[in-house]
């Protein structure tokens, strides 16, 4: 594969298939947020069970 190809076939790939850091990035600035509301609030749960302490 010669080098037009080949940027080419990233540029496509690039196009189509985000990077997970930008997705994952997101998710984690939205449940540190919901946890900090939940948080103030008093309704954090502990272990996954819905117990709120």
């Amino acid at each position: 594969m010669d080098e037009p190809h080949a940027v080419a076939a990233v540029a496509v790939v690039g196009w189509f298939v985000p990077p997970p850091g930008i997705p994952l990035a997101a998710f984690g600035v939205v449940d540190v947020a919901s946890g900090e509301v939940a948080y103030r609030r008093g309704r954090r749960t502990y272990g996954g069970r819905g117990i709120v302490k």
